[in-house]
């Protein structure tokens, strides 16, 4: 297995769990967040019968900006894979104008894409593209 340099940061599992706050307020909910360092999801909330793990994504710039949400086809493919153990999967998306969320799996096209500014070739994959005009705004 090749090792690939750790990205996440404190600060983006800050961001995280001010989401996660912030959807349970909503929810009227607490997040439980996973122990294992590389989960596939960053939160689940539990309800009367069902669980629900959410992945979590803080943007720069407004929902508006661009068209369509990318997302790693290989992370849409594992919080999809959650509905095969009785739980739904939403992706959150903190824009800086609004929080979103969406329902998986959803109305998508598949792309090649990703980051090419850090020179990582494994940045660069098969990905989701999510149109943004079909997240639910998330009232604050």
């Amino acid at each position: 297995m090749v090792s690939r340099p750790k990205y996440e940061s404190a600060a983006d599992r800050g961001n995280q769990h001010y989401v996660l706050s912030k959807l349970g307020r909503a929810f009227g909910l607490e997040a439980e967040v996973p122990t294992e360092e590389y989960a596939f999801y960053d939160g689940m909330f539990s309800f009367e019968d069902r669980k629900c793990v959410v992945e979590v994504k803080t943007r720069k710039n407004e929902r508006g900006r661009y068209p369509t949400y990318m997302l790693s086809k290989n992370k849409y493919d594992a919080l999809c894979g959650a509905t095969n153990h009785n739980m739904d999967a939403l992706l959150a998306v903190q824009w800086t104008d609004q929080l979103g969320v969406i329902q998986l799996p959803t109305e998508h096209t598949v792309s090649t894409g990703g980051r090419y500014d850090r020179g990582d070739p494994m940045d660069v994959e098969q990905v989701v593209l999510i149109p943004t005009t079909n997240f639910k705004r998330v009232p604050e």
